[in-house]
């Protein structure tokens, strides 16, 4: 089996194209269509065509950021399968870097936005940001090529102390991945949002943090926010720290959070066809209320010193709900975090950690 043909079917098996494309790309990598026929015109047109153009960008945009070349076949049969409607995934894929050894005063908020792309945003120990923005550029010939016209396109710009990337070239647009770095000693407000692609945002120090992405997963490492309200569909949500009044919600995708609250906070918790996980950290200062509700799931408690203060089942056994009190509550005192956790069709689990 040749290379190209078992990159197709790693990709439908992994869920990423479906049954139809592949057959598409493996007729034309057999040499079998030249282009797509009237037949298949009509069968492909029902589906969205943007929708159809970006899972495709994604995939093989993924691929190359991961470091695996596009065979040369398999970007002609990409073409060949889908070429009938003007896209083009054969490209190379460009870098543009904004740098600034200082970040001004002024910068207290950050606005990312792509499609088919990811967003990486993480704080570092130096004074100022570096911003780089990764694209593939349609029919250039060399990555001098595409440097030069993600260089010609693509701009930081600062606007009323937010941070933002324009781009005015919508095919660049399209497949375009952000990766972040900005001082630690820094609290920002970020608005993060893609379609096709994950957010990750790493031990950042936040004030109103806001990322949303759909078909892709949401990784929050060891962050510290006032507020968050984190969301996806068809991805998982990992969220580590202080995670302030929050809420995060994804449907068909887990839900992990390991909460290392500093202060009172209260957090909602929800996922359809999914498990979700609640880690406390116990601390004398700090004391847990998880309220936990499925719906067609089992509840559990990981946690030997955990107390137990409710559990209800409905009639039918489909319906569960349990109050656990979790973590070191014994001082009156103790800073007071509310969980409530609601699964359809998943578990959750509740569990302590020192």
């Amino acid at each position: 089996m040749g290379e190209e043909r078992k990159i197709v079917l790693n990709l439908l098996s992994e869920g990423k194209i479906t049954v139809e494309e592949a057959e598409q790309l493996l007729a034309a990598l057999e040499g079998e269509v030249e282009s797509v026929d009237e037949a298949d015109s009509v069968r492909v047109e029902t589906i969205s065509e943007g929708d159809l153009h970006g899972r495709l960008s994604k995939v093989f945009a993924e691929m190359v950021e991961a470091g695996q070349e596009l065979p040369g076949r398999l970007s002609r049969a990409v073409e060949s399968a889908f070429g009938g409607f003007g896209w083009s995934f054969r490209g190379v894929r460009g870098e543009k870097s904004f740098e600034e050894e200082i970040c001004g005063p002024e910068i207290n908020a950050i606005d990312f936005a792509a499609n088919n792309g990811s967003i990486k945003l993480a704080v570092w120990e130096k004074p100022g940001f570096r911003v780089v923005v990764r694209a593939t550029v349609v029919d250039a010939d060399s990555r001098d090529e595409a440097d030069r016209r993600l260089e010609s396109v693509a701009r930081l710009v600062v606007n009323d102390g937010k941070v933002s990337i324009d781009c005015e070239d919508k095919s660049i647009l399209d497949s375009m991945s952000i990766e972040a770095y900005f001082p630690k000693d820094r609290k920002y407000d970020v608005f993060a949002h893609t379609r096709n692609g994950s957010i990750t945002l790493d031990r950042l120090n936040g004030g109103h943090v806001e990322v949303c992405s759909s078909n892709g997963r949401i990784a929050l490492d060891s962050i510290k926010v006032s507020t968050l309200a984190a969301e996806t569909a068809n991805g998982a949500v990992t969220a580590s720290g202080h995670l302030g009044d929050g809420s995060i919600e994804t449907s068909n995708g887990s839900v992990t959070a390991a909460l290392a609250y500093e202060s009172g906070g209260h957090l909602n918790v929800r996922t359809s066809n999914g498990s979700i996980r609640i880690k406390v950290l116990n601390s004398s200062d700090v004391s847990y209320e998880v309220n936990a509700e499925t719906k067609n799931g089992a509840t559990r408690v990981l946690d030997e010193g955990a107390a137990i203060r409710s559990e209800r089942r409905s009639t039918g056994g489909q319906v569960k709900k349990i109050t656990v009190s979790a973590g070191d509550s014994a001082l009156d005192d103790s800073a007071k975090v509310t969980v409530d956790a609601r699964a359809m069709n998943g578990s959750i689990t509740v569990e302590s950690c020192r």
